[in-house]
């Protein structure tokens, strides 16, 4: 569903930020950083311009409580600064406009 709305969103004239949530060990792995790269340069258009990468965070993880959501809250850690600028480089490079945070 995500890609078919990309792919709508490529034939309009309306600007289209993406944005990809870092969370170190669930989508921080070589093999998911190459295909998001790949999934970059392949709509890569005019009006799909920018990247922001948000980095994982656990302002909400009370809602697990609240809402009685499992077992157990997830014990993910925020990315470091320098892993994010080191994203932000890379992910640059294929011509996007990367911003770190929302």
């Amino acid at each position: 569903l995500i890609l078919k709305n990309l792919n709508y969103l490529k034939t309009t004239n309306r600007n289209v930020i993406l944005r990809f949530p870092v969370v170190p060990g669930i989508n921080t792995e070589e093999n998911h950083l190459l295909l998001l790269e790949a999934f970059l340069k392949e709509i890569n258009c005019k009006n799909i311009y920018q990247l922001n990468l948000l980095p994982y965070h656990k302002i909400g993880i009370d809602k697990y409580e609240r809402f009685n959501i499992g077992e157990t809250k997830p014990e993910y850690k925020k990315p470091a600064e320098e892993y994010l600028r080191k994203l932000k480089v890379r992910f640059g490079k294929i011509g996007f406009e990367i911003k770190i945070g929302g």
